[in-house]
């Protein structure tokens, strides 16, 4: 009975901890869930190309998605919490890449758009590419 009881509290304290997602961030979900509807996943890679990194991106809670167009999108797990702030229109995502690719384990900064300050930096995972069944 105590070893329930002591489960029982340590859910309870959990889940007041919790915090509810932003307003941004639940946007942000809604976008990525609405740009993967219809899509399936493929193996993911370790790069893509900067001229299909150059194009839309958005952030979900942990993760980037890159929309080189409409019939594929790239979605990369980031490490760290610094590119949170994307999901304000304000903010861009900037790389410095070294080579014709981006890749996973480069670190991403997000800026202002009108003062060029940055507000934020993660690391990027893997991508997984996302596509319509038999495109």
């Amino acid at each position: 009975m105590y070893k329930a009881a002591s489960i029982l509290a340590v859910l309870a304290l959990a889940a007041c901890t919790t915090a509810p997602p932003t307003p941004e961030a639940a946007v942000a979900e809604h976008q990525l869930n609405s740009l993967l509807a219809g899509k399936v996943a493929g193996a993911p890679t370790e790069c893509i190309p900067t001229f299909q990194s150059n194009s839309a991106s958005l952030i979900a809670p942990g993760a980037v998605a890159f929309v080189p167009n409409p019939g594929k999108i790239y979605v990369s797990n980031i490490t760290g919490s610094g590119c949170e702030g994307l999901a304000n229109p304000r903010y861009s995502l900037v790389s410095t890449s070294h080579g014709s690719s981006l890749c996973r384990g480069d670190i991403v900064q997000v800026r202002d758009l009108q003062t060029g300050v940055m507000v934020g930096a993660c690391s990027l995972g893997a991508f997984t590419p996302y596509a319509r069944p038999g495109a």
